[in-house]
């Protein structure tokens, strides 16, 4: 869109957000906020630029609170925010990484130019630089399912000459997509010892049992682990954040994929969990060629599967899809699609 309201170079994509994390202006509203804007630090133009600059360009800083109260910076990650911005691709399913267009490559000169233009403006950005602890603490990178128990291998890496014992504290918890936790399921404090230049794997056991009454909207468990080397008194800390995966609907259609010829869709769902699945509500339908459609289940037991199939006749020719989702109180977001061609 153009900006007459903004100097000539800031017209062009737009950022709004209509679901913004704070308000603005009392408001719950985010932009429009120019990209050329938010790239180039130029984020005194309105509106909200400030706000889109720092999604993209936060540092993540991990503090300690001492006995006093106060608090002390014991690490800073500056490459975890804001490491892909990504829509979709025009004419296909793919993704379109865009992150070039929102901020310079991390770590050259015009990146540091960008953040110095920003913090003329009032961009606070951390300025310690705590020396990093010579014990290294990594958690691994998970695909688990929904309602799966599953192994969280801890592991820690002794850079030194010397033997390190570290005191840590695993702390998992549900968290909404906001990163805001609402219940913490886990919580262990095991105390490793690492000889030099090695590392110990330490595992914790996730269960599902704990974790499944509390998930909120999009199923995130985040885990953070913190710990003290006993020798040098320094901290190591380190977070994931594991979405689980929703089981999906699987979707086929049908028929001679001719405009005003009858056609069926059928939808396949499994409940993945022994419990079961009550009230459940399974939706189709498809752009120019079907109308929504509903179905309802008040019951489906744990381990069981089905299908429901629909009829439709389309009304238009061309490439379009079917789409199915299923929404009930113990399972939510998941979906399925279908992509047919409809010839004339």
């Amino acid at each position: 869109m153009s900006r007459p309201d903004l100097p000539p170079g800031f017209g062009g994509w737009q950022v709004v957000d209509a679901t913004p994390q704070e308000t603005s202006d009392g408001m719950y509203r985010c932009g429009p906020a120019s990209v050329q804007a938010i790239k180039h630090g130029q984020i005194c133009y309105p509106f909200d630029a400030a706000f889109v600059f720092a999604e993209v360009n936060s540092d993540c800083v991990f503090y300690s609170r001492k006995n006093d109260g106060t608090l002390q910076t014991v690490k800073v990650n500056r490459t975890h925010v804001g490491r892909m911005v990504l829509t979709k691709a025009v004419g296909n399913e793919t993704r379109r990484d865009i992150t070039d267009q929102y901020k310079f490559p991390e770590g050259t000169p015009e990146e540091r130019t960008v953040l110095e233009k920003a913090e003329e403006y009032g961009c606070k950005q951390e300025k310690s630089n705590p020396p990093l602890a010579d014990v290294d603490v990594v958690l691994p990178t998970l695909e688990v399912g929904i309602g799966n128990d599953f192994e969280l291998n801890l592991e820690f890496i002794n850079q030194s000459e010397q033997r390190r014992t570290v005191e840590a504290y695993v702390s998992g918890s549900v968290v909404y997509y906001t990163g805001v936790a609402s219940h913490e399921f886990l919580f262990q404090t095991p105390t490793v010892t690492i000889q030099p230049k090695k590392s110990v794997k330490k595992m914790v056991m996730v269960e599902s049992r704990n974790y499944m009454d509390h998930l909120v909207e999009q199923a995130n468990l985040n885990f953070i682990v913190t710990g003290k080397i006993k020798e040098t008194g320094k901290i190591v800390t380190t977070m994931k954040l594991v979405t689980l995966h929703n089981p999906k609907l699987i979707v086929e259609v049908t028929g001679s994929s001719k405009v005003n010829e009858e056609m069926m869709a059928a939808v396949r769902f499994t409940n993945p969990f022994t419990h079961n699945l009550e009230e459940v509500y399974i939706r189709m339908e498809g752009p120019g060629v079907m109308l929504p459609k509903t179905k309802y289940y008040a019951l489906i037991p744990g381990g069981s599967s089905l299908t429901c199939t629909e009829m439709f006749t389309p009304q238009r020719a061309g490439r379009t899809r079917v789409f199915a989702t299923l929404d009930c109180s113990g399972l939510r977001q998941v979906s399925g699609q279908a992509s047919i061609n409809i010839e004339a």
